[in-house]
């Protein structure tokens, strides 16, 4: 990341998941749209009106629509999601 002078944030004793949903979250609450790129479906929780996930590997994103959570599948079809049925999807 040096080499390419890109800035890293490191906060000590904090996981690097967290330290992303809190930033996410301070930047949503102010009205800026936010991709974050991961794999870590862990992340879903945070995905909001303002907040996506973007999965590279699987090239899934996910977003927020009337409060639904939506994953597109960006090279066929997408899957709906209501909040209460998030947990039940990510377990199995």
């Amino acid at each position: 990341m040096q080499a390419f002078n890109i800035p890293a944030l490191e906060v000590a004793t904090f996981e690097a998941d967290d330290v992303i949903a809190t930033l996410a979250r301070r930047f949503s609450a102010q009205g800026v749209c936010v991709t974050v790129v991961t794999g870590d479906k862990d992340l879903m929780q945070i995905v909001d009106e303002n907040i996506s996930l973007l999965d590279t590997m699987k090239n899934k994103r996910s977003m927020a629509k009337n409060g639904d959570k939506i994953w597109l599948n960006l090279s066929s079809k997408r899957c709906c999601l209501k909040h209460w049925q998030l947990c039940a999807t990510m377990s199995s």
